[in-house]
């Protein structure tokens, strides 16, 4: 509301033509209605479904499902309105930290799978490429052990700090480059800028395991090339 509408308001009020209480009910009133209106979007409806299919897992864990009301469904709501998150993009990252060992005890609430969807979204293709390299068929889960023990703040930082010593090197400036992605307009959100991270890792894999292919060619092309003249000096003598 302007400056100019709230000293309209305060002049009614004060001229007796509205009531303090009158303005308090219609102030009620559209926020009821606000909330009728924003629960029969698409995003809303998709954001309730979610929401079931994250607290039927939760529950499958062993942990207390969390409850079905406006603040955590607006969470899930705001990742797919607000964040730009493609509703496959939600299904995908809710299998997989379900099924996760560490992620299945972070993952308790709407607010913390908002707050830490790209960052999932980077590991789940992190861990991918790691079974690439390892020679393993990717796969979309990993087992979970019967009741998982829920993971504190400190444990999450000491696990993740364990996890990126052991982890398949990534680019160094990702998250300069998502942000300047953001910056420069090139993305609308961040869900558009962490797309085109990890395409950039994706490429930048690519080229690092031809470079080192390369590099194996050629040392076994130079150990060929010592061999043949061992050989010829042993026929000589």
């Amino acid at each position: 509301m302007t400056d100019i509408y709230k000293e309209v308001l305060c002049q009614f009020i004060q001229a007796g033509r509205l009531t303090l209480q009158e303005v308090e009910d219609m102030k009620a009133h559209l926020e009821s209605t606000s909330i009728e209106r924003s629960r029969q979007t698409p995003t809303w409806v998709a954001a309730e479904a979610f929401c079931k299919q994250l607290n039927e897992g939760i529950t499958a864990n062993s942990y207390r499902p969390f409850k079905m009301n406006f603040t955590n469904v607006g969470a899930m709501e705001k990742l797919l309105r607000i964040d730009g998150v493609t509703e496959s993009e939600v299904e995908a990252i809710i299998k997989w930290c379900l099924a996760h060992e560490f992620w299945s005890g972070v993952i308790l609430s709407p607010a913390k799978f908002r707050k830490h969807f790209f960052t999932m979204q980077v590991r789940k293709v992190e861990d991918s490429y790691k079974e690439e390299r390892n020679g393993a068929k990717p796969s979309t889960q990993t087992a979970v052990s019967p009741y998982p023990k829920p993971v504190s703040d400190e444990e999450l930082y000491e696990q993740e700090r364990k996890r990126r010593a052991e982890s398949v090197p990534m680019p160094k400036d990702l998250l300069q480059y998502i942000d300047s992605v953001i910056k420069s307009g090139e993305a609308d959100n961040r869900a558009q800028a962490v797309r085109k991270a990890i395409r950039k890792m994706r490429e930048q894999t690519e080229v690092n395991d031809i470079l080192e292919a390369s590099h194996q060619i050629k040392i076994g092309v130079s150990h060929t090339g010592n061999l043949s003249k061992i050989l010829k000096k042993r026929k000589l003598s």
